[in-house]
């Protein structure tokens, strides 16, 4: 097999204070090179599901009261704002999985953003809280189910472990709805308080709320013992970091490891030996009563606990209504209407705050699943790349990186060695600032009342989340020094998306790149739309008013331009995309070309065609004049009387400029430094060595262009009438076709 021609640096901050560092602090300290080989095996991944292990962020859920009563709820990523507050996991959040399942179903839809009226449908069905309940009704029955074979098992002294094992996930998923957080347990306790209502005869009736100022300190959202929603304010520091002592005794054994949210449950109690279902969901109701009583936090109460059983269990209290006057049952209708309509606007503020303040990390992560769906065999969380192909996390922008450009450079140098076999190949860069590009300087003039305080206005920050296009070009220019191709996205005042892409946005790019045309740099774009701007979702079946607005949410060209290349090289994913049966084993793939028909149609993307219409004729006309950038389209291809379905690479070029004033396409880049790689690692570097290495070279290549069985495979490195050759000053000349590009950085020696 070839060498890999595929690892991956990705320039994103995601989570500062993980525990596997950043690129920025590791290179800091200029380590010696064993430790530096040390340290980046940390911040490597070869999977989305490892990149959420060791770099989603933390997340904090603060709970406040306002001046009317009402609670506010807001969410930090500072730890120290954060500590004893509830924690986050943005990846198992309901707004972040809609995002995911919006975006697979947007995939496999064919569908124009205008056509895909699935998304509302989508969206409530995911963000609304019956999702909620629906999941938990599908746990009760889960464990119901394994519980009661458990039972029979243990009754008729069989092998238990597998029923076991499985009831005792059910308990730790179960634990886990009211360990972290109070908010999650909001979906069932409203779904409580609607079933009563609906025993009760009655209506729902919206009441009104206001906005204020916050008063108190941050605290954590609760449920009192009546069913009240809360803020329960945090005790001093020792009572939260106290320990809490497990009973000594109760029907089931549960350790809890130290340092760790994880229950680890063994059953050794007697199960039931009656058969009766009654009696096994009394101990099971009493089993989750211990449980609960074990590992929900010091805002315990007996309406959550109650809550727990009555819905996993389908008893406590909540299942039946006591006998009532027709007083108190008007009494009782305005006492859960005024807990529900609390309960609803709370939920709605505390995902309208998630929204609000989570919505750029969210774009990032999902920027890391798309990457991972486009750059895997198999996709999804668990796509996994090679062992030897991992992607490099550096958990800092490459502003930050710059401020110490030097070190940098000479570590990237390391990094990028076409000397090394396990070299980095590619880089990603997304979120480039566009909306702020340097202005066109003004012309020089003699009049004498010019502002002279001009250069002093105060000058418009670039946004934390952002890297300026002026950093961009310093950075693209050490990648290129050290031939790692780096693909970039930048995202402008509207987005930079198909639906807001003109021919003369496009010209404004060429001319503002026009003194970074570097061989390794390649602008992807435009940016794919998951949801628009405003989209307003109705959050209560019942109550119109409760509603949230979603902000727009793009996926930047980057990572799924990236991906693309990334998978590309492998073969396994040729093989699976279409190839089967026509991959050149010995050949290593840099020369996929995205523009040829067959690999443009399998090699598409997973995004849908955003657009109804295809680009207007100046748009077009000003893409293919020069095939500007690595570009993504959405006009519409007929095959066989079927459209494509997917967006698709209708270009896959660099920044570099070739004699014809074409830029130059990937490949010839990548298929230039492989050839080059495999002089430095053979040792050839003597004329005499390096003459005759182009001979083989282009032997072995016709050897195998010319054989009917092979002359179509995709990963040939050359092609019919293509070969190599030294010139008479040395330098190493390719004949691409009608295209030739000459390498004159490696250094030959003479006899």
């Amino acid at each position: 097999m070839p060498m890999q021609t595929s690892r991956t640096i990705i320039f994103e901050e995601f989570y500062p204070d993980s525990p596997c560092g950043d690129l920025y602090t590791i290179l800091s300290n200029e380590p010696k090179d064993n430790d530096l080989y040390t340290q980046l095996k940390e911040l490597e991944v070869h999977s989305f599901e490892e990149f959420l292990d060791k770099f989603e962020p933390k997340i904090y859920e603060l709970c406040q009261y306002d001046n009317d009563g009402k609670i506010h709820i807001s969410y930090t990523d500072d730890p120290r704002q954060g500590k004893g507050m509830a924690e986050l996991v943005i990846s198992k959040h309901a707004y972040y999985r809609m995002l995911e399942k919006l975006y697979e179903t947007k995939g496999d839809s064919g569908k124009a953003n205008i056509q895909f009226k699935e998304i509302e449908d989508v969206i409530k069905r995911t963000l609304m809280p019956e999702k909620e309940i629906e999941e938990a009704e599908d746990l009760r029955k889960r464990l119901q189910y394994n519980y009661s074979l458990y039972c029979t098992a243990k009754s008729n002294n069989e092998n238990t472990s597998v029923y076991k094992k499985s009831y005792n996930a059910c308990r730790r998923e179960i634990a886990e709805t009211y360990k972290q957080r109070t908010f999650s347990m909001l979906p069932l306790a409203m779904g409580n308080y609607r079933n009563q209502l609906e025993r009760l005869g009655a209506g729902y009736k919206q009441k009104g709320n206001n906005d204020a100022g916050l008063i108190g300190d941050a605290g954590s959202l609760a449920i009192d013992k009546e069913g009240q929603v809360k803020v329960e304010q945090l005790p001093d520091v020792s009572a939260r970091e106290k320990v809490i002592a497990a009973p000594a005794e109760s029907n089931e054994r549960a350790l809890q490891v130290s340092g760790s949210n994880q229950i680890v449950a063994v059953c050794d109690s007697d199960a039931a030996k009656q058969d009766d279902e009654s009696a096994r969901l009394t101990q099971l109701q009493s089993v989750l009563e211990n449980d609960y009583d074990k590992y929900a936090k010091e805002n315990k109460n007996d309406f959550i606990k109650d809550l727990v059983v009555s819905t996993f269990t389908s008893s406590g209290s909540s299942a039946n209504l006591p006998a009532m006057t027709a007083e108190e049952r008007v009494l009782a209708i305005k006492s859960c209407e005024e807990k529900l309509s609390k309960m609803e606007q709370v939920y709605r503020d505390g995902i309208q705050a998630f929204v609000d303040h989570l919505t750029s990390m969210a774009e990032k992560i999902m920027g890391i699943k798309v990457f991972f769906d486009h750059a895997t065999v198999d996709g999804g969380r668990t796509g996994t790349l090679p062992a030897d192909q991992g992607v490099l996390i550096a958990n800092c922008t490459i502003t930050k990186l710059l401020k110490k450009k030097d070190i940098f450079a000479k570590y990237i140098e390391k990094l990028g060695a076409l000397s090394n076999k396990d070299r980095y190949w590619f880089a990603v860069v997304p979120n480039v600032d566009g909306i702020r590009a340097a202005a066109p300087l003004a012309d020089d003039t003699d009049e004498e009342d010019d502002d002279i305080f001009a250069d002093m206005e105060e000058k418009t920050e670039i946004p934390d989340d952002y890297v300026s296009i002026a950093d961009l070009k310093v950075f693209l220019k050490i990648m290129d020094n050290v031939k790692i191709m780096t693909v970039f996205g930048i995202r402008g005042e509207d987005g930079n998306t198909f639906e807001n892409l003109t021919g003369q946005k496009v010209a404004n790019m060429i001319d503002e790149f026009a003194s970074a045309r570097y061989a390794h740099a390649v602008y992807a774009y435009p940016n794919f739309t998951l949801m628009q701007e405003d989209e307003k979702v109705e959050l209560s079946k019942d109550n119109k008013s409760v509603t949230v607005k979603l902000p727009e949410f793009l996926i930047d060209a980057a990572y799924v331009a990236g991906g693309l290349l990334v998978g590309s090289q492998q073969q396994r994913y040729l093989e699976k995309h279409g190839f089967k049966g026509k991959i050149e084993r010995d050949n290593a793939c840099v020369r996929v070309d995205f523009e040829n028909f067959e690999v443009r149609k399998n090699l598409h993307t997973m995004m849908n065609r955003e657009s109804v219409y295809s680009w207007s004729n100046d748009l077009n006309n000003k893409i293919g004049e020069n095939k500007f950038g690595f570009v993504f389209c959405c006009d519409d291809i007929v095959e066989n009387g079927v459209s494509w379905k997917n967006a698709y690479v209708l270009f896959a070029r660099t920044m570099a400029v070739k004699g014809d004033n074409m830029y130059k396409p990937i490949y010839q880049t990548l298929t230039e430094n492989y050839l080059v790689q495999q002089l430095y690692l053979s040792k050839k570097n003597k004329r005499s060595d390096v003459r005759k290495a182009l001979k083989d070279f282009n032997t072995q290549c016709k050897a195998k262009y010319s054989m009917e069985a092979s002359k179509n495979h995709v990963n040939l490195i050359l092609q019919e009438g293509e070969e190599v050759c030294l010139t008479d000053d040395d330098k190493i000349k390719f004949n691409f076709g009608n295209d030739e590009a000459t390498i004159d950085d490696f250094v030959i020696e003479r006899q």
